[in-house]
């Protein structure tokens, strides 16, 4: 085998001077080859990687196949970091001639090598190129899903401000397609992320954001008559707006709940979302708007739940300034700060 080669590099050597070099590089690769299966690796990596050099200076087509087999082989010689640099390389010749799909597989093989080296920052961008390939593909929605996976990897390595900035595209892509779910979902990370650097400001704007985004959704989910979907989306969304105090915004998404369930004959969770809005309105101190829900209500079987008169008994109290009314009340509700409206009643007497 030593002999075989000697030959090799020789002949390598020969089609070098008669500057033949994508011939010289397959040679040199032969014998790093031969070498590799006798465990001498160190020179087989030395023959391969000149081959790779020699490969580089070609300037054909017909070498993007050696990348990819120098690729490989490099993998198999426990060199994970150069393999991935030589899938990359092949995956941009993949890329110039608009092969798209073969882009994608071999990013994802530079991907894995990345991670085996042990370099998820490189893994990451890789992420990065597999979503480019496949916006020009024309699947946003895949492009979208790699760029969260690129945002993943990230976020372990405490890169707030590239985790936050790959959501933020991430979420441009599914918004462009009307993906206004998913959009939000990206929305509400950035929230949670920016909550964690208790940069409260920039928490609340990107929650507000991703609750409007739900209220699309829900309104393109009721377009098609499936009000499922909708209805989860509009109970996310009250619930950021709750969170970040903008009741008058989440007693919107409430009343549109409570007219879904209106329309489906369910009468006990429709009275609970008016309820909610009732309150909602009170904490806002806009009594006016409060009373207009009450009154506005006509389906019976609503008026008759213990939730709508528990709505109209708080709506009388506020009327009323009933203080010892309005403590017995408070102990009835358990699904918002009972403080908060204390305070709102306080404030409303003044």
């Amino acid at each position: 085998m030593g002999e075989d080669v000697e030959k090799l590099k020789a002949e390598a050597e020969k089609y070098r001077s008669m500057k033949v070099k994508h011939a010289a590089a397959q040679k040199l690769f032969e014998a790093a080859s031969l070498l590799h299966e006798k465990n001498e690796e160190a020179e087989a990596l030395k023959l391969l990687l000149e081959a790779i050099m020699l490969a580089e200076e070609v300037k054909s087509q017909a070498m993007e196949d050696f990348f990819e087999e120098a690729a490989a082989k490099l993998d198999d010689m426990k060199q994970p970091k150069l393999a991935a640099e030589n899938y990359i390389k092949t995956a941009r010749i993949h890329t110039n001639r608009k092969d798209h799909k073969r882009a994608i597989a071999l990013f994802l093989k530079a991907e894995e090598a990345y991670k085996k080296a042990n370099l998820p920052a490189n893994a990451a961008g890789c992420f990065r190129s597999v979503s480019e390939e496949y916006e020009s593909l024309g699947e946003p929605v895949l492009a979208a899903q790699y760029i969260e996976k690129e945002a993943d990897i990230r976020l372990q390595l405490k890169d707030t401000n590239g985790t936050i900035g790959d959501l933020n595209d991430a979420r441009g892509l599914y918004a462009k397609i009307g993906r206004f779910d998913e959009s939000a979902r990206c929305l509400k990370r950035i929230g949670d992320l920016f909550a964690q650097t208790e940069d409260r400001k920039q928490a609340e704007e990107y929650y507000l954001l991703a609750a409007e985004d739900l209220q699309r959704a829900a309104e393109e989910s009721t377009k098609v008559d499936d009000s499922s979907p909708a209805i989860g989306f509009l109970l996310s969304a009250a619930s950021i707006y709750q969170k970040g105090g903008r009741f008058k915004e989440a007693a919107g998404c409430h009343l549109r709940l409570a007219e879904s369930y209106v329309k489906s004959e369910d009468a006990s969770e429709a009275s609970e979302n008016y309820r909610k809005a009732v309150i909602e309105h009170l904490l806002e101190e806009d009594l006016r708007t409060a009373k207009t829900i009450i009154d506005g209500i006509r389906d019976e079987k609503v008026r008759s739940t213990p939730a709508f008169k528990q709505s109209q008994s708080i709506v009388e109290i506020f009327e009323k300034g009933d203080e010892a009314r309005m403590n017995s009340a408070l102990k009835e509700i358990n699904d918002f700060s009972w403080v908060r409206l204390s305070l709102a009643f306080g404030r409303f007497m003044k």
